[in-house]
């Protein structure tokens, strides 16, 4: 598993890792997006 990709903690399903100001995980199966601190 590669440094952009990881489960989501809700559903199970992958979370990609977005490049921005701040990183941020967005989940496609919830619609979510996580921030990392």
């Amino acid at each position: 598993m590669s440094d952009e990709i990881r489960p989501c903690p809700k559903c199970g399903g992958l979370m990609f890792k977005e490049h921005g100001e701040d990183v941020s995980w967005f989940c496609p199966t919830c619609n979510v997006k996580y921030k990392t601190k």
